[in-house]
């Protein structure tokens, strides 16, 4: 394969990887919180919260699923994307950011705004 192919194989594989990313309504969740924090770091306690905010019910039941889901599946999958670094032993979370996610999670955000 040729070094133009190989680039642009690259490339489209890590556009299928971004658009995986910010699929989930929770992972775009956890950028939204970085985007408009001044921290850089946040508690998964803290990412919950965020999350759960917008909704009616925040039920302990409901609280302890997104916390279950971004643990085990949401931040694990942004980790290895590269947008943050998780410490699931001490529940923290760093943003490292990555326009492209950015950039898609702002689109994802209007589409979102226009079917309501």
């Amino acid at each position: 394969m040729s070094p133009t192919r190989d680039r642009q194989a690259h490339d489209a594989a890590d556009v299928d990887r971004l658009f995986s990313v910010v699929s989930s309504a929770q992972r775009r969740g956890v950028i939204d919180y970085f985007r408009t924090s001044s921290d850089s770091t946040a508690s998964l306690e803290t990412l919950v919260d965020h999350i759960v905010s917008d909704e009616k019910q925040t039920k302990a039941e409901r609280r302890k699923r997104v916390a279950t889901h971004l643990h085990h599946s949401a931040l694990p999958k942004l980790t290895s994307a590269g947008v943050v670094e998780y410490d699931a032993q001490s529940g923290t979370v760093r943003y490292r950011g990555r326009t492209r996610v950015e950039d898609l999670v702002d689109y994802a955000t209007r589409l979102e705004a226009n079917d309501s």
